[in-house]
C-alpha cells in the first residue's frame, strides 16, 4: 500500500537557473533563478561593473549563492559550481525537492 501512494505522488522538481547579471527572469513553482557570486557582485570584474539597479533587482527577484554554506567568493574560479555547491548544502531551502536542476 505504500508503495502504491509513492507511485502516485507527484515528485517535486527544483531546476536553478544561474544569473550573474539582469536577463530575462526564469521563475516559477520549478525554474528557481539564484544570483551566481552574489558576494562579488559588486566587485568590479572582466565584464565590468554592475549598477546599483541591477543588483537590487537582482537581490529582489532571486536567492543568491552567498547565504548558508556556500563559497560564492570563489565565483570567479568555479563559476557555476558556486550555485550547485550552494544547492547541495541548502537543498532544505529549496523546500527538499526529489530531483534538482541546474541550467545557466
Amino acid at each position: 500500500m505504500q508503495k502504491e501512494s509513492f507511485q502516485n505522488k507527484k515528485p517535486s522538481i527544483k531546476i536553478l537557473v544561474g544569473y550573474h547579471k539582469p536577463a530575462v527572469l526564469l521563475k516559477d513553482e520549478i525554474l528557481t533563478p539564484i544570483h551566481l557570486g552574489r558576494a562579488l557582485a559588486t566587485e568590479a570584474s572582466k565584464d565590468g561593473e554592475i549598477s546599483k539597479e541591477d543588483y537590487e533587482w537582482m537581490c529582489e527577484n532571486m536567492i543568491g549563492d552567498d547565504t548558508g554554506d556556500n563559497i560564492s567568493h570563489l565565483n570567479r574560479y568555479f563559476c557555476e559550481l558556486t550555485g550547485i555547491y550552494w544547492a547541495w548544502k541548502n537543498y532544505d531551502k529549496l523546500g527538499n525537492p526529489d530531483y534538482i536542476g541546474f541550467m545557466h
